[in-house]
Parts: C-alpha cells; structure tokens; sequence
C-alpha cells in the first residue's frame, strides 16, 4: 500500500432489530512508512425516498435507478436512499492506529467491533506485510 492509501479489506451486512439492513466496510489506510489505521465505513445518506423523483412500476413499487443525479444507488432501507462514496462511521466504534497487524490493540479493537474472523486477520496480514 501506498502512503496515504485506503483498502476495503472486508465488507458485511447489518441489521437493526426493525428488518433494516446497510452494508459496512472495514477500511485499513497507511498514514505513514510505519502506521496504519482501521476503521469502518458505510455508503454515504443520499436523502430520502421521497426527495427523489422515482418512477414506479405497474404494481405501484417504486423503480430504484443504479444511480440518480451521478451518484450511485447501493440500496434503500427504511426509506432512506443510501449510496454515492463510502464514508466514515460516526458512532461508537472508533478506530484503531498500529504499526503492527499482530498488536493486542487491532485484535482487542476487532473482537470489540465484531470484525474479527480468520479471513479479517489474514487480509491485514498480506496488506500490512506485502510479500
């Protein structure tokens, strides 16, 4: 990775108790020669269902475009149109700066998070420390 860079190193789906669902993006970035940093990501709130207008089809459904004023569409839950760029999280999940993938801190920070898995822990891995 290059200094400055962002990777996608995992993605999964949410859910909230009410049938929702978003997509959620680990990101890892090397913010310098030794340290790099992990956080989450989302797509970005593009508005509401009802600030766009979307066409509907015979049954009355409404038609969600791939993309609408140049921004893409990833999906609608709730109402609300999610899409454009990935963007931080702003919640309680914080983030966490290392120099090492094997540090307690990234393992600690993953568990709490509930991103740690052998896939998560092997793609930090090869990202960190390229062949």
């Amino acid at each position: 990775m290059k200094i400055g860079e962002t990777k996608i190193i995992h993605q999964r789906e949410q859910g909230s108790m009410s049938g929702g669902g978003w997509d959620e993006f680990l990101a890892l970035e090397k913010l310098n020669d030794r340290e790099f940093l992990l956080h989450v990501k989302m797509w970005d709130y593009l508005g509401e269902v009802g600030d766009f207008d979307f066409k509907e089809d015979e049954c009355g459904d409404i038609i969600i475009p791939d993309e609408i004023n140049g921004k893409y569409i990833s999906c609608v839950e709730d109402g609300m149109v999610m899409g454009g760029e990935l963007v931080r999280r702003n919640d309680d999940q914080g983030e966490v700066k290392f120099t090492q993938p094997h540090q307690n801190e990234v393992t600690e920070w993953l568990k709490a998070t509930s991103w740690y898995s052998d896939d998560v822990v092997k793609s930090l891995n090869e990202e960190c420390n390229p062949a």
